[in-house]
């Protein structure tokens, strides 16, 4: 067979094992990488290479430089908005909502879950209402509002603009084509979910919930002038970021800076930054 063959074999491969849901994305995606180098249809220096590619390492310090923000008071001002309407369920679930899909612009769908989850259980559980009917529509939002921005899982966004280029598009996309692109299609999952979605959850009892979800821990928050100096290095970077043309410094090397700086200045401790880095997404 010829490489190409060889090569819509192993798509149709993939296709059917991320449609099964049965296989982790990331032991798809290197099962990719091994299949096309055990069938010869690449090197192994060509099958790694996107594991240095400069935008996978943009997108991984971006994971870094979102758990830094979310450990600053931001957060802590987005749930209060939430808890302050909790008595109002389509309110409860538009904030909710506004907020999911402002942490998944930041950082990814995954984190997003672990942070909302526990405010979002505890609030059902203390309004009697089932937590299935917050869960789903703030966590459909955060996936569509993932990736939106050149923040977080977003940094990837510019590895698929150069894909396209070497596939012979004319132009680049713009750091700000994605955001422009997702705004119509964000706005119109929140108004469903908030008049439409919600009513279509299934109303499970939360006694038949068993799980261990606790409320989210305050004592990992900074102190006022840490997060100052989170609030200064994340914003510097991302300037940077949107500058790169005036100051000639690459994308990459201004959010890997900026990720060293918040674990070299306390704002994270380096397990955190290295947690915040979500595996999958790498691979995939």
């Amino acid at each position: 067979m010829s490489p190409l063959q060889i090569t819509l074999i192993i798509l149709l491969c993939t296709i059917i094992a991320f449609v099964s849901g049965k296989i982790p994305f990331s032991i798809i995606s290197v099962g990719i990488i091994l299949a096309l180098i055990f069938t010869g249809v690449m090197t192994p220096a060509e099958a790694m290479s996107g594991f240095i590619n400069t935008n996978v390492v943009m997108f991984v310090a971006m994971f870094v430089i979102g758990a830094g923000l979310t450990k600053t008071s931001l957060l802590d001002r987005a749930q209060s908005v939430v808890v302050r309407y909790k008595d109002n369920l389509p309110v409860l679930i538009f904030f909710s909502s506004l907020v999911a899909g402002f942490l998944g612009c930041v950082t990814s769908a995954t984190a997003t879950a672990a942070i909302m989850i526990p405010l979002l259980v505890g609030i059902s559980a203390e309004i009697g209402v089932s937590r299935s009917k917050l869960l789903y529509p703030t966590m459909a939002v955060s996936n569509i509002a993932t990736a939106m921005t050149f923040l977080g899982q977003g940094a990837s966004n510019m590895t698929w603009s150069e894909i396209m280029v070497k596939a012979g598009a004319e132009h680049p996309f713009q750091i700000w084509d994605f955001t422009i692109a997702r705004i119509p299609v964000l706005i119109i999952a929140i108004l469903y979910m908030v008049f439409i979605g919600y009513k279509m959850m299934p109303d499970i009892d939360n006694s038949k919930f068993h799980d261990t979800v606790s409320s989210t821990e305050s004592g990992c928050r900074l102190t006022p002038a840490k997060e100052k100096i989170a609030f200064v290095i994340i914003g510097l970077t991302i300037a940077g970021m949107l500058f790169e043309n005036v100051i000639g410094i690459d994308m990459y090397l201004t959010a890997s800076v900026g990720a060293v700086l918040l674990v070299l200045t306390g704002v994270l401790s380096e397990q955190e930054a290295l947690l915040s880095i979500h595996q999958p997404t790498v691979f995939l």
